[in-house]
């Protein structure tokens, strides 16, 4: 691992780190498993401080850290631009970013058929957008993207914030790290755009994944301003605007009365929505009703999750991964899948969790 370490250090000096976002610096970086730690040139025992791929206060100062397999080891190039993209993760939490949004206050978020069908239609404008080669009509597609979707500020209100924070924080690491991959293997870089946009355009379960479709279509607005030599990169803690309103504010779209194409509606969200509210359902029964099912009640107050592996039925909330709990005196991390019963309409807080021991 020592070995592979100093070969993506190469890699990375290659990165020109102010190129990609001012100010934007590297950082030391440690790659785990679920055994041992390796930062520089130390192998360390694993802790439960390392979580996630993010940005770690470790020993007195922001590290980046990535958890890594076998598997992720087979392609340097890939790793790397997910290194440099946590780096950036890392730099955002040093310079003071303040534009996140509460993941579980986004717990609320409408999932019906007009929004469904609406942001379907705006993906598609937005991946017809970084398709077209001429630039004059690149530039009516984004138009068309940012009206359709500041329009749809009417159906989901507030949320619609959720959705530009994630663009422009999880977005940005993102385009950061499809930079990076462009700068080392241009055709790797072609590959993952591929898959961003058959991300964008299915229409299918992906549309209601909120959090992921926003950070692939903030990547990918990134990508066309940059085509468009439109500049969206305020420094990282300098604007409280979300990368969506600076372009909103450049192109001023509010001038132009777009209408929603039909074409672009084929009516599936009913279907997409009954399977997804069937799935979150059983999900939730099986953990309930497993034979190694243990409930738990109390009051507790949540402080830890994983966004990407959350999901919300009326007041129980399923972690598939994990979930912390503080009970006013300690934090406990629960393994998932765990179901959390909420009081009221306040997600933060719990009043019964069950979960499968063992």
């Amino acid at each position: 691992m020592i070995g592979l370490i100093k070969k993506i250090r190469k890699k990375i000096q290659r990165i020109d780190f102010e190129g990609l976002w001012p100010g934007f610096i590297p950082y030391e970086f440690a790659l785990y498993s679920e055994d041992a730690v390796y930062l520089n040139d130390v192998v360390l025992p694993w802790d439960a401080s390392f979580a996630g791929d993010t940005g770690l206060f470790f020993e007195g100062r922001f590290i980046a850290i990535l958890k890594v397999s076998e598997k992720d080891m087979v392609d340097l190039d890939v790793l790397t631009a997910r290194i440099v993209g946590t780096m950036f993760t890392t730099h955002q939490l040093t310079a003071s970013e303040d534009r996140y949004y509460c993941e579980l206050k986004a717990l609320e978020y409408p999932y019906d058929f007009d929004n469904l069908e609406s942001k379907y239609a705006e993906h598609c404008f937005l991946t017809a957008a970084y398709r077209h080669k001429e630039h004059s009509i690149k530039r009516e597609l984004l138009v068309m993207y940012m009206y359709s979707k500041s329009n749809r500020k009417r159906l989901i209100g507030e949320m619609l914030n959720y959705e530009k924070s994630v663009q422009s924080i999880e977005g940005s690491v993102e385009y950061v790290s499809l930079k990076v991959l462009k700068t080392l293997s241009p055709q790797k870089y072609q590959k993952r755009i591929a898959a961003t946009l058959k991300w964008l355009d299915s229409h299918d379960e992906k549309l209601i994944d909120t959090r992921r479709s926003a950070c692939y279509s903030g990547a990918l607005l990134c990508e066309i301003c940059d085509e468009l030599g439109i500049e969206f990169r305020n420094k990282i803690g300098s604007s409280e605007n979300y990368i969506f309103d600076v372009v909103f504010d450049k192109l001023q779209p509010e001038q132009i009365k777009a209408p929603m194409s039909p074409i672009y509606l084929k009516g599936d969200s009913k279907r997409i929505l009954k399977k997804h509210f069937e799935s979150i359902q059983s999900e939730i029964y099986d953990v309930e009703t497993h034979f190694d099912a243990a409930v738990v009640k109390g009051h507790f107050q949540i402080r830890a999750y994983d966004p990407l592996n959350m999901t919300r039925f009326v007041n129980k909330t399923l972690h598939r991964s994990y979930v912390g709990l503080y009970d006013g005196n300690e934090m406990r991390i629960i393994k998932g899948p765990v179901v959390v019963y909420s009081k009221d309409s306040d997600f933060s807080v719990v009043v019964k969790y069950v979960h499968v021991e063992g």
